[in-house]
């Protein structure tokens, strides 16, 4: 079985990755490991979030349309 991208990230650099609270905390903290000035965090897609390593489809929904639907106003 693989380890996680965050216990291959610990191991790496001897860090917690509890100890972080953002990613631009984690970011500056493997520039400054690397010696880059920053890296360059890109959009895999246009039509996805990524939220701890999950990916969702986004969903454009006209909330208004819907709640005066369900309200039959």
């Amino acid at each position: 079985m693989g380890k996680a991208n965050t216990v291959l990230f610990e191991d790496k650099y001897k860090v917690k990755i509890k100890d972080f609270f953002t990613t631009c905390e984690v970011d500056k903290f493997v520039a400054r490991k690397t010696g880059k000035k920053s890296l360059e965090v890109v959009s895999v897609s246009p039509d996805i979030i990524s939220t701890g390593g999950t990916v969702i489809p986004v969903v454009n929904v006209d909330i208004n349309g819907r709640f005066d639907k369900a309200i039959k106003k």
